[in-house]
């Protein structure tokens, strides 16, 4: 009298591993997920960033080129001239200062 396993204790033996199976899937697509999720969010940051900081680049590389223009202006004999002529109201020679109070 040899007797055969059911097949319905066979089929739910494997419906529990196949739940089980499932489950540990569904928890390695989960961490999968969040970590797409997490490399998504820290891109968009660094997008961001970087066109703040280009933009900052710009202004700067603006200013610097400003600058190095009025340092050229103020190497020149015409330039230093100007400049204390409008600081310190300087005359040349042969020339009278005028100041109009209001």
């Amino acid at each position: 009298m040899n007797r055969k396993p059911s097949r319905k204790r066979k089929r739910g033996g494997d419906s529990v591993i196949h739940w089980i199976v499932f489950i540990i899937l569904l928890s390695i697509f989960a961490l999968v997920m969040r970590s797409v999720f997490s490399s998504f969010n820290k891109k968009v940051v660094a997008q961001t960033e970087e066109r703040k900081y280009s933009e900052t680049l710009k202004e700067l590389e603006a200013k610097k080129n400003l600058l190095e223009s009025r340092i050229e202006y103020l190497t020149t004999d015409r330039g230093r001239e100007a400049e204390l002529r409008n600081k310190y109201d300087l005359a040349g020679e042969g020339e009278t200062v005028i100041r109009i109070i209001d």
